[in-house]
């Protein structure tokens, strides 16, 4: 539901004094009735239709700045492209690897020695 304005909540207050029903005023604004008495409530209470002051902290980003700290954390991180000598102690690395692991033999539910 779209939200009022401080215009729309005085006009809103304007015709429920000139006797205009609740579900009329809902209806000529787009919201739902529960908007119109609260917005009824609060102005006999506070004698005024704008939002009081929120608590807590103010957002420092702009909700553009949200949006692209959104879309830049779903981005996948690039890494550096690997150096040549690091490719080639890798790749020596996993052929040292599969030479210890050919000396290994798997069984199904069997513990063998070979000593």
């Amino acid at each position: 539901m779209p939200r009022l304005t401080d215009l729309d909540r005085a006009h809103a207050i304007g015709q429920l004094q000139a006797g205009v029903p609740q579900n009329q005023v809902a209806a000529s604004f787009g919201v739902s009735p529960s908007t119109i008495s609260k917005l009824k409530t609060k102005f006999h209470i506070t004698g005024d239709v704008r939002d009081r002051p929120q608590s807590g902290r103010p957002k420092k980003t702009k909700p553009q700045e949200d949006r692209f700290l959104t879309l830049s954390a779903l981005r996948a991180a690039r890494r550096p492209a690997m150096a040549a000598l690091h490719h080639q102690a890798r790749f020596v690395l996993v052929m040292a690897t599969r030479a210890l692991w050919r000396n290994v033999m798997f069984s199904d539910e069997s513990r063998f020695c070979l000593r």
